[in-house]
């Protein structure tokens, strides 16, 4: 039975693909309206390194996000370096003004 309940998790359980930025600073950091005519459904970050090839050079950050927006807004605000984890090959973002991020 252990063996049938392990297979049922391997089998449904999503493979995530990530990459690591490591003494990364954020150039742009997007701040995205979810209202109006011109709504996205994230805000968006790029970084002053280059990010996988399907991200087209920025992350969302998803809206509701306040967590990560804020710590991203202080990094900003501080000029300060870090290193971050995100992941890839995800699912497209429409960011109002850009190009779509993943």
């Amino acid at each position: 039975m252990n063996k049938l309940v392990f297979f049922a998790v391997l089998l449904f359980s999503s493979i995530v693909e990530s990459a690591v930025l490591y003494n990364v600073g954020i150039e742009k950091l997007y701040v995205q309206s979810i209202n109006g005519e011109h709504r996205s459904q994230a805000h968006a970050v790029k970084f002053n390194k280059a990010i996988h090839s399907s991200c087209n050079s920025r992350l969302y950050i998803d809206s509701l996000d306040k967590e990560v927006f804020s710590a991203l807004l202080a990094y900003k605000m501080s000029n300060q370096k870090f290193d971050i984890m995100y992941e890839i090959n995800k699912p497209s973002k429409s960011i109002s003004g850009h190009l779509v991020a993943t």
